[in-house]
């Protein structure tokens, strides 16, 4: 399995530093606000938040689904939703770009740095597990 998890963990790890790289390029050409920050840490929390009640409310769960679930919805779509809105020639979708830009930064530090609440979160919450 960790043939799988390993280059998808590594692509979700590419794709904060490509957001880290695109937030300092708009950074240094546009206006870049404190509101972005804001909401995009919003966007995660909101996001993490969704995934640790489906996780709460779970009866049993797959102990690997965390490595794929936490990145994919925490850094692959935002980061998808971004990238599309960001060559938008509407201010609110450039807007939206740098939002979720914001979160994957975000998440991906969130992932990093608090994995006992994300990938070991089945293990946190004493959930049942099955394979």
């Amino acid at each position: 399995m960790g043939i799988i998890i390993y280059p998808f963990l590594i692509m979700n790890a590419i794709l904060v530093l490509i957001s880290i790289i695109m937030i300092i390029k708009s950074t240094l050409k546009e206006n870049i606000e404190v509101k972005h920050c804001i909401y995009g840490f919003f966007v995660s929390f909101l996001i993490y938040s969704v995934l640790y009640i489906d996780y709460k409310f779970s009866t049993s769960a797959y102990p690997l689904g965390t490595y794929f679930m936490f990145p994919f919805f925490m850094i692959f779509i935002p980061f998808i939703i971004g990238l599309s809105t960001r060559f938008s020639k509407h201010i609110i979708g450039k807007w939206i770009s740098k939002v979720f830009l914001y979160s994957v930064i975000f998440s991906g530090l969130f992932i990093i740095f608090f994995q006992n609440y994300t990938f070991y979160i089945i293990d946190f919450l004493g959930i049942p597990k099955h394979f």
